[in-house]
């Protein structure tokens, strides 16, 4: 189970890199200033909508990937005390 759980993490974290890559590339393909297609406050509007959505998707997996980090080395590990650093459950 412990092997399980530390490739699903590496999944996660997996996830993580290819949505902040994802995104970044959304910002810079669909917003790029060329002269056509969007504005500067249509741009600002789809970098902070995609954005959100983004971000969301991107703590949920860190939620989860330190979850099964944890999982995988035998350490308890609870979501309420997921952003207390050095804290032991």
């Amino acid at each position: 189970m412990q092997r399980f759980a530390r490739l699903a993490a590496l999944g996660a974290w997996a996830v993580v890199a290819a949505l902040v890559a994802a995104f970044g590339a959304y910002v810079v393909a669909l917003t790029w200033p060329n002269g056509e297609g969007m504005d500067r406050t249509e741009a600002w509007i789809a970098w902070i909508s995609g954005g959100c959505v983004a971000l969301a998707l991107v703590a949920v997996h860190i939620v989860y990937a330190r979850h099964l980090s944890s999982m995988a080395s035998g350490q308890k590990y609870s979501i309420e005390n997921s952003w207390r650093v050095g804290v032991d459950v």
